[in-house]
Protein backbone atom coordinates (compact mmCIF):
# COMPACT_ATOMS: atom_id res chain seq x y z
CA UNK A 1 0.00 0.00 0.00
CA UNK A 2 1.57 3.12 -0.98
CA UNK A 3 1.87 5.74 1.62
CA UNK A 4 1.10 9.68 1.11
CA UNK A 5 4.65 10.83 0.08
CA UNK A 6 5.14 7.98 -2.39
CA UNK A 7 1.51 8.98 -3.78
CA UNK A 8 3.09 12.70 -3.57
CA UNK A 9 6.33 11.22 -5.51
CA UNK A 10 4.39 9.68 -7.85
CA UNK A 11 1.94 12.98 -8.96
CA UNK A 12 5.14 14.97 -9.00
CA UNK A 13 6.64 12.86 -11.30
CA UNK A 14 3.64 12.70 -13.30
CA UNK A 15 2.54 16.21 -13.40
CA UNK A 16 6.52 16.27 -14.27
CA UNK A 17 5.74 14.70 -17.55
CA UNK A 18 2.54 16.27 -18.53
CA UNK A 19 4.34 19.22 -18.07
CA UNK A 20 6.96 17.83 -20.45
CA UNK A 21 4.17 16.56 -23.23
CA UNK A 22 2.20 20.18 -22.86
CA UNK A 23 5.77 21.90 -23.53
CA UNK A 24 6.29 19.70 -26.51
CA UNK A 25 3.15 20.46 -28.33
CA UNK A 26 4.08 24.33 -27.97
CA UNK A 27 7.87 24.34 -28.68
CA UNK A 28 9.77 22.98 -31.51
CA UNK A 29 10.89 19.19 -30.14
CA UNK A 30 15.19 20.07 -30.14
CA UNK A 31 14.30 22.52 -27.75
CA UNK A 32 12.62 20.14 -25.31
CA UNK A 33 14.70 17.39 -25.77
CA UNK A 34 17.33 17.74 -23.19
CA UNK A 35 15.30 18.84 -20.63
CA UNK A 36 13.10 15.97 -21.15
CA UNK A 37 16.37 13.43 -21.79
CA UNK A 38 17.64 14.34 -18.41
CA UNK A 39 14.25 14.09 -16.23
CA UNK A 40 13.68 10.90 -18.12
CA UNK A 41 17.27 9.31 -16.74
CA UNK A 42 16.79 11.00 -13.52
CA UNK A 43 13.41 9.13 -12.90
CA UNK A 44 14.96 5.85 -14.30
CA UNK A 45 17.52 6.27 -11.55
CA UNK A 46 15.03 6.61 -8.72
CA UNK A 47 13.27 3.66 -9.77
CA UNK A 48 16.07 1.13 -10.14
CA UNK A 49 17.83 2.63 -6.79
CA UNK A 50 15.53 4.02 -4.21
CA UNK A 51 14.16 1.74 -2.31
CA UNK A 52 10.91 2.87 -0.59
Amino acid sequence: MATNWQMERFMVRHRMKQKIVELSKKYPVSDIKPMSRVIGQQQLFDWNNTTY
